[in-house]
This record gives structure tokens, sequence and C-alpha cells, in this order.
């Protein structure tokens, strides 16, 4: 349920004989939120994940059911192996693999359990003050300036009630099995159980829990535009603008940390994300002729503690990126699963995505009633070498993100080439014309995947659409025939890790947690597919 209000205010005019264009103005807005959680993990859902498991030891014993009892690798068969490949005693008494067997039985216990009406009541509400002038120096010459100083406060409050009591059952009896194993494949393997059982947070460990936090920020942002006419069709300009996204939170349990942690209230900190700041520089020029025109830009914008839209697995989460100077560890210690290493000293920290490159657009106009557009940008935007997660450098880089460092932003083409050609004839002397419009938009290669993993590469492609239609004299009414994607391209938009489909996941973080040097390959993988070709017919009118 989401309610907002807003309003903002403006006021505008011009001084010194029309040579400064000035406005100042304000906004406020209010937004209450409030999520809702129904989800429950089915019948299988136990027996599935512990059988995910035993594959990372052997898939073959992950399919074992001699008793044809159907609990698969829990069989005794599926057992005998689990023990035979980890037949070092445990600290916590017995083997490693008897340890393991008693972890995964559990686990083959969860069922039908979840969150319900399980969520979070979220209040934002800000309010900005601002000012935009013009100031024309001279004839041609003109300096374009403007502020904006936003203060704004988000709070949340919790409201879990979950179903699953094996999560707390698991984590007693399991975690000084995990102290006292000998192996760390066996360790991570115990964790595993860990974070299956309590179902990534939705567990009543934490329907105790008072989460309540708050986060106030106030940011000062603006633009500087200088701009010369050096002739009446052609314009040159140069700009500078600092850019800012407030914070927030990912209203999901699954961002609160992980299950082998000990719970507490102070766990609500890691459902922040933190501003995001870009300052962008520009400089180009605008030409404007009779039957031609000529745009051309150059650009750069660094971004700090950039939000980026990531799947961790189960869920969408919002994390930060941070470029450093000097990380702890050294150059690459950023995608090491070791908290030890990967972080940077606070002075360190910089911008963690930088996007540079130019942009091109023409359009002719080489007859009566027809136009031909084309444009082309060019736009290397990168991740620093070294990154961290947070403005203060104390956050290594999320592990399963351990692609991102120097790589090309995930649905970021280095190539864009777009073109068009729009007809509009007379129909004779009786007032109706026609239209026939096609445009295309090509891009290179992408990776569509938040985590950059290399099978979620879109190859290059083409897109084109187009309209053809009838007009009434002076446009009072028009027939179109429409397609879009006309040549029926398949593409994907968003690719992701299949949730829990493989025998081990090729992320560093599984790797590290299942001590298995899984390959990419092992990952199922899905994606949002790009929208077919439709076709239609619009009518328009006017009266």
């Amino acid at each position: 349920e989401f309610k907002t209000f807003t309003q903002e205010l403006r006021l505008q005019g011009s001084l010194f004989e029309d040579k400064l264009d000035w406005l100042i103005g304000g906004f406020y807005s209010d937004e209450k939120l409030t999520t809702r959680d129904n989800l429950q993990f089915g019948s299988a859902y136990g027996q599935f994940l512990a059988c995910r498991l035993v594959a990372t030891i052997s898939p073959a014993a992950a399919l074992r059911d001699s008793d044809l009892d159907g609990d698969g690798c829990l069989s005794a068969a599926g057992a005998a192996t689990v023990n035979g490949a980890f037949s070092a005693p445990n600290a916590a008494g017995g083997t490693d693999g008897s340890q393991l067997v008693a972890a995964l039985q559990r686990l083959g216990t969860v069922a039908n359990v979840g969150a319900v009406n399980s969520g979070f009541d979220h209040k934002s509400s800000n309010y900005a003050l601002f000012t935009h002038n013009v100031f024309k120096i001279t004839d041609t010459l003109s300096l374009t300036a403007g502020i904006r100083y936003t203060n704004e406060t988000k709070s949340i409050q919790s409201r879990l009630n979950n179903n699953n009591a094996a999560c707390p059952n698991q984590q007693a009896l399991t975690g000084p099995a995990i102290a006292g194993a000998t192996s760390p494949t066996a360790r991570g393997l115990l964790g595993g159980a860990i974070q299956f059982a309590c179902l990534f947070n939705y567990s009543t460990a934490l329907n105790t829990l008072n989460l309540q936090d708050e986060i106030k920020e106030d940011e000062f942002t603006g633009t500087a535009v200088l701009s010369w006419k050096p002739v009446e069709d052609l314009l040159t300009y140069a700009s500078f603008s600092k850019g800012y996204k407030a914070g927030g939170y990912n209203l999901d349990a699954s961002a609160l940390g992980s299950p082998l942690a000990v719970r507490s209230n102070a766990e609500v900190a890691n459902l922040r994300f933190q501003a995001e700041k870009v300052n962008a520089y520009e400089i180009g020029f605008k030409y404007d002729g009779r039957r031609f025109n000529l745009n051309v830009a150059a650009f750069r914008q660094e971004f700090k503690s950039f939000q980026l839209n990531t799947f961790n697995g189960l869920f969408f989460l919002v994390q930060n990126i941070n470029g450093c100077s000097n990380l702890i560890g050294g150059s690459g210690a950023d995608s090491d699963a070791s908290g030890a290493t990967g972080t940077c000293a606070a002075g360190d920290v910089k911008a963690g995505v930088i996007s540079q490159g130019v942009e091109v657009e023409a359009t002719a106009y080489p007859a009566r009633n027809l136009a031909v557009s084309a444009g082309y940008t060019y736009s290397s935007t990168k991740y620093a070498k070294d990154l961290v997660g947070n403005n203060t450098g104390t956050a290594p880089l999320a592990t399963e993100l351990f692609q991102l460092p120097g790589s090309q932003l995930s649905n970021a083409p280095k190539h864009v080439v777009t073109a068009s050609i729009g007809w509009t004839p007379d129909i004779g002397d009786s007032g109706l014309s026609g239209l026939v419009y096609l445009d295309t938009r090509m891009t290179s290669d992408v990776n569509t995947g938040s985590d950059l993993f290399p099978e979620k590469v879109q190859d290059g492609y083409a897109l084109v659409n187009g309209r053809i239609g009838i007009r009434g004299p002076e446009q009072k009414w028009a027939v179109e025939l429409w397609a879009q994607n006309l040549l029926n391209k398949q593409y994907d938009q968003v690719a992701f890790n299949t949730p829990l489909q493989a025998a081990g996941s090729g992320s560093r973080a599984h790797q590290q947690s299942f001590g298995t040097a899984t390959s990419f390959s092992a990952q199922a993988f899905s994606a949002f597919l790009g929208e077919p070709r439709t076709y239609g017919i619009t009518l328009r009118g006017k009266f």
C-alpha cells in the first residue's frame, strides 16, 4: 500500500531588461509505504535443498533412494556417501560426516513454512529549495546557474511474522558442529544447511526483533552551463552538474545478514543503502540549419556509492559500489571472499563507476515532407579496477559481485546506433496526407546480469519499428497501422541465476560457502525476455 502527497511552488520572472531570467521554488513530498509478504516454501523444499547440498559432494548420491521411501539423498545409501566423504573426527562429537547427515536430516523436515503477512512500514518525507537562472552576458554569451538544497528523512519499522521454527532449531544444533568441523568443505556445507533451513531469514528467530531505523540526509546539488553562439545557427556549450539520489532501505528480511550470525536489532543497519552521487561534465555544440541539424557532445560522469540493483540468488536488492585507490590486501582483494581484505581507508574511497564517451545526432531534410535522422553513441561505462561496498571503505565488495572490477556495466552497450526516416506526402489537393515512418536502434553486445556472469551476455541486435497511415486536413483525424519490433527479434533484457537450480553455483560466494570450485556452467539461468513483435491500429481525432 502506497500513499503520497507532493506540492511544488515556483516563482519566475526577468530583470535588467530581460538580461536575467530567474526562477526560485520549493518542493515537498510525504510518502508512506506498507509492504506485506506472504511466501510459503512448499512441502518438498527441505528434501530438495538437502539433496542440493549433497550434490556438491556427489551428484549421483543426490539421486539415490535405494529403499524407495522418497527421501532421496537422505536414504541410507546417500548418508553413507556423506559419511564416507567426511570421515574425520569432529570436535563436536562423531565425525564431520555424521554431523552433516544430522543437519541434512533436520533440513529435510522443513516444509510448508515461510512468511505470513510479514513486512515493513516505511515513511519518507523531503523538502527542497531551488533556484535556476539564465544570465545573458552578451547577445551571444549566456551563463546558466542553478542550485538545489534537498533535505530527506526516511524511517522503517518491521512487522515480521514467520512460522519457520526449524531455523532456530537448526542454528542451535548445527552451530557447534560448524565450530568443531575439521574439513573446510564440511564447514561450508553445514553453514549451507543453516542458510537453507532458515529460508534466507524467513525464520521465527526474527519475530521477536523490533527493527526500527531512521536515515536523515541533506545535500546541495546544482548545475552550471556556459553557452556561446559564434554565429546565428551554432550554439556551443560546456556544462557541469552535480546529482544526488537519496539512500534508503531494502525492505526484505533476506538483506538483514547471514542466519549464521547472532540475531539482534542492530542488524537493521544491514537494510540500508547509501545515497548515490554523481559529478557530470559535458561539452558540445548544436547546429540548427535550414535543411540540416547536427548535435555533438562529449561527456563524463563519475558515480560514488552507485546504487546497483542486483539479484542475490532469491531476491533483488540494492547494493552500493565505490572505488578504492589502495585496497587492504592489494589490488584484486575485492574479489576474494575474506572479510579481512578488500576494505579501504576512508580517504582512499573514490568513484566506483565512470561513464564517458561521445554522442552524435544528425537530422536532414533532403526534400519537402521528408526527414532522415541518425545517431551514434560511444559509451565506456566501467567499474573501477578495485571496489568496496560503502563510502567509508569498511565494507568489502559483496562476494557474488566478484566479476565487476574493471568491467563494463550491465545493460550498458559500448555502441548504439539509431536511425529513422519519416515521409508525410500530400495526397493530391484534398488536404489529406500520408505517413510512412521507420526507425531502428542497433546495440553492441551487452551483459544483462548485474553480477556480469559471462553466460548473461546478449549479442548485439537491432530493433525496427514502423508506422503507416493517412491523415485528414489539418491533421484533425488520422488512421495509423503500427508495429513494434517489426522483425520479431528475440533478446534478453535481464538474465539472472535461476534460484537453487544447479549442483553448485558459479558465484564466488557459493564457491567459498560450499568449498567447491564449481564452474559457471553448473549454474542454470533464467531471463526476462524482450517484448516480441506487437502491432495494432491507432485512431486519432481533434475537436
